[in-house]
């Protein structure tokens, strides 16, 4: 039996279009257009986020804060955050600025950002 993509959760490993005010994660995007792959196991959009959630989003940066390798950047109305660990593809870190293109793997941060774990240039 197919997952029903209006239900609260989805099928581990599902591509999907988020809409405004989608739950992807435990984190609310509030602007995001494009798609979110999620990782893991279905749960409902209420439960709390875990840090091997998997949440990928692309989409224009609106704003940058930071300096290499602790960026905070605005994708969509969505905070993500880089690191040390963060992988580059495509580009580097100085490469990041405002109205870039951006594909960005990353895992739910304690504070409500996404920790980046790999961001690649379009």
């Amino acid at each position: 039996m197919k997952d029903d993509p209006k239900k609260a959760g989805v099928a581990p490993h599902t591509r999907r279009r988020v809409q405004p005010g989608a739950v992807v994660g435990g984190a609310l995007l509030a602007c995001v257009i494009g798609t979110a792959a999620l990782g893991g196991s279905a749960r409902a959009a209420d439960e709390p986020a875990k840090p091997s959630d998997k949440v990928e989003i692309e989409g224009v940066v609106a704003e940058v804060k930071g300096s290499c390798s602790n960026l905070e950047l605005t994708i969509g109305g969505q905070r993500v955050v880089t690191d040390a660990a963060t992988r580059f593809e495509d580009g580097a870190c100085a490469d990041v600025s405002k109205g870039k293109k951006l594909d960005v793997d990353a895992v739910p941060g304690e504070d409500g950002a996404l920790r980046a774990t790999k961001i690649d240039f379009d």
